[in-house]
């Protein structure tokens, strides 16, 4: 798979959440981009909070239709709710914040 790099970048999709109780103050955040191919790539970053960008990343499949992306996004932002977590306002420079090392800058 071909990853975009996403950084300072608007997603056409985002939600982020934040679970903070029993000893845990953590966020998650699910975004979808448009690549420059036409298609759609959702990412999940997650971590310690403040989000600082140290979290960890995981991009999933790309696919071509908005709906799929946006579908199978809302459906694991949802399992998050049902643990606990609480949407929360995304923070402003959360673009910047995925970290530099999950893309291969080689190939770009």
């Amino acid at each position: 798979m071909h990853e975009v790099d996403v950084r300072d970048t608007e997603p056409v999709w985002v939600k982020y959440a934040e679970y903070i109780g029993g000893g845990s103050d953590k966020f998650y955040e699910l975004r979808v981009d448009l690549t420059d191919e036409g298609t759609f790539q959702m990412t999940a970053r997650w971590g310690r909070r403040p989000d600082t960008g140290v979290g960890q990343t995981k991009v999933y499949d790309v696919t071509r239709s908005m709906g799929s992306a946006t579908a199978h996004a809302e459906a694991l932002f949802r399992e998050k709710i049902k643990k606990g977590y609480r949407v929360a306002e995304r923070p402003h420079a959360a673009n910047r914040l995925v970290p530099r090392d999950v893309w291969d800058e080689e190939d770009y």
